[in-house]
């Protein structure tokens, strides 16, 4: 039976004289049903609408009232490597809500975000919010991220292809771990739309059992998948061939760093073209903050140092190796 989301939808459809395509219909179908999963269709096809409309279609179901409800706090995040796309999506996405009088703000938070916009997002957010695995992190980042989530209903990726097997890959499948401990719809696997026990939701604000499992598991993809730099380095550092054990991508807190030296606090990142970006520096700078005020030193390398010059790079791992004094107690 058709519900008054859908029979709304099929009304845009035809005042657009559109035609909704069978994948559009089948997803539509699949996310009213419950049911995450993933779609696959080529550029230009509708991929937008597949994955926001039969939202809107569910929220038009929860919410017959929905033409006056404002404030909603943060509906739907939309995680996409392409910041370059963000506007174009925004701009159709907002159009859809104008037309069917939904009194919802679609907003981008990317490394072009002005400061200005970022601290208005800090005090409201959209409804809807288009952003970057980095810019998700430095939200969970904020004290009081769980407030931040916890009307949210559902995440898309965008663009997955483009992160598989990637370290921003990486950075979205720990956002959406800590995510799915944050809000009970995201928890929830195949068919959505059953009853949900509270108690049985699990409800960490830190790096909980889930998290740290997630992380344990990216932890050994990322070895799995090193960079040519990285695989360079590690054929210097493994087996204390310079003196001293290092460990590769290991867990520290709730980060995987690239090489770290326990024994002597040391943590050595190896960065690729990406790290030159504002949102991805901002990100490292809080990264290394916080792992700074828990002792450890951080020294970065670029993947061009690492190539060109590795005997450079090597001389000053030992230099810092050799002036910091031993990180563990004696006993």
């Amino acid at each position: 039976m058709i519900t008054p989301g859908q029979k709304i939808i099929q009304e845009w459809y035809k005042v657009k004289e559109w035609r909704q395509f069978p994948f559009q219909q089948e997803m539509e179908a699949t996310y009213l049903a419950g049911y995450s999963g993933l779609l696959n269709a080529p550029t230009g096809s509708g991929k937008t609408f597949a994955l926001f409309l039969p939202f809107l279609a569910d929220f038009i179901n929860k919410h017959p009232d929905y033409k006056t409800r404002k404030n909603n706090g943060l509906q739907m995040i939309w995680l996409t490597p392409l910041r370059a796309l963000t506007n174009d999506i925004k701009k159709a996405m907002q159009e859809v809500c104008d037309d069917l009088q939904i009194p919802w703000k679609i907003a981008t938070r990317t490394g072009d975000t002005s400061a200005a916009e970022k601290a208005a997002l800090k005090k409201k957010l959209p409804e809807v919010l288009l952003t970057t695995p980095e810019s998700l992190h430095l939200m969970l980042a904020q004290k009081e991220y769980p407030k931040i989530f916890q009307t949210l209903q559902v995440a898309v990726i965008d663009e997955w292809h483009e992160l598989l097997g990637t370290k921003r890959g990486v950075q979205v499948e720990l956002g959406l771990s800590r995510l799915k401990n944050l809000t009970p719809t995201l928890s929830k696997g195949e068919g959505a739309n059953e009853q949900v026990v509270k108690d049985k939701v699990p409800r960490f604000y830190t790096t909980d059992a889930l998290n740290w499992n997630a992380n344990i598991d990216n932890a050994k993809q990322n070895r799995r998948q090193p960079t040519e730099a990285e695989n360079v380095l590690w054929q210097f550092l493994r087996g204390k061939k310079i003196g001293y054990k290092f460990r590769r991508q290991h867990l520290v807190l709730r980060y995987i760093p690239d090489f770290i030296c326990i024994e002597k606090k040391l943590i050595v990142e190896v960065d690729g073209g990406y790290h030159n970006d504002a949102e991805q520096q901002e990100l490292d700078k809080y990264r290394e903050n916080e792992l700074i005020a828990q002792g450890y030193t951080i020294v970065r390398f670029t993947n061009n140092e690492v190539l060109t010059n590795p005997d450079n790079v090597l001389s000053k791992i030992k230099q810092i190796l050799e002036t910091k004094s031993n990180s563990l107690p004696e006993g």
